[in-house]
């Protein structure tokens, strides 16, 4: 009679490793942090383009402004807006 020992670490090794990402997907995380990295750049190549945080933003656009900007629809008459059905 015989006695085969077997080792069993690497069979464990192998089914505690984390399943690893296809080459495709390993390729497009790469090239998505390489673009995020330029975007990143452009924004402190151009900082005075981006807008300042003091400013507060507009609740309500004068109706003034909206027709002079070409914008037909008012909020006097709703029934002019695109969404608007039935009215």
């Amino acid at each position: 009679m015989a006695i085969v020992t077997f080792p069993l670490s690497a069979a464990v090794h192998a089914a505690n490793a984390a399943p690893r990402k296809s080459l495709l997907a390993r390729f497009f995380e790469a090239m998505m942090a390489a673009r995020m990295r330029q975007a990143m750049r452009e924004l402190e190549r151009y900082p005075h383009l981006l807008p300042r945080n003091d400013i507060e933003p507009v609740e309500y656009v004068p109706q003034d402004e909206v027709k002079r900007a070409g914008y037909r629809a008012t909020f006097a008459d709703a029934g002019l807006l695109p969404f608007v059905r039935g009215a």
